[in-house]
């Protein structure tokens, strides 16, 4: 009989394996060897590593889905929403580095007219978010612009970092502390690069 506890534990230790250490071609062994089960579970429990693999990314992908839509939706202002979104997802981006780097390997392997994946990530919401962009631009408080580029611009900054810090830890000579300090105060870095020219006419 399967348990529910051990099945939750091999996608959690696959999703960190896969999404965080970048392990993407990780063998089933050393699935079960980060989960600390045996290597006959995990096919028994998934039926293979490549079911685990769509199973634990679709549940990040949903995840990552939700926090746009937690920061895009209501009532609160453009900047609210865009210090929300930069929130959730610096964080999520942090957790699972390689999350974006598998999209963009498989962009680049299947094409972007190939998977459902790619037309997951909009929703009603979105396109909300874009006519408040605009409104925004026409009361002069966000310079002019596609509101897809200013969209574009927060998911530019937020993730390039992180998709290339492993050049930058070893290119510049400052310890991991400093590093992960200074990622950490990206946040703040990109809302006021975003909304510099608001910020300079207030």
């Amino acid at each position: 009989m399967k348990d529910n506890k051990t099945e939750e534990l091999i996608k959690s230790c696959s999703k960190d394996l896969f999404f965080n250490k970048g392990k993407l071609n990780a063998s089933t062994q050393e699935i079960a060897d980060n989960a600390g089960v045996k290597r006959t579970l995990v096919n028994y429990y998934f039926g293979s590593k490549q079911k685990l693999f769509d199973l634990v990314f679709e549940e990040l992908r949903f995840t990552f889905k939700s926090l746009l839509h937690k920061a895009v939706s209501g009532t609160a202002s453009v900047y609210d929403k865009v210090s929300a979104l930069i929130h959730y997802c610096s964080d999520f981006i942090k957790k699972y580095p390689h999350f974006n780097i598998f999209l963009i390997n498989e962009i680049n392997t299947v094409g972007v007219n190939k998977t459902e994946r790619m037309k997951k990530y909009h929703f009603p919401e979105l396109n909300i978010f874009f006519r408040e962009i605009e409104a925004e631009m026409e009361d002069g408080k966000i310079p002019q612009m596609n509101p897809l580029n200013f969209y574009i611009n927060i998911f530019a900054l937020l993730s390039y970092p992180i998709i290339m810090r492993p050049y930058y830890d070893q290119i510049f000579e400052v310890s991991k502390k400093e590093m992960d300090e200074l990622y950490a105060s990206r946040k703040e870095v990109i809302l006021k690069l975003i909304f510099q020219h608001t910020q300079q006419q207030s």
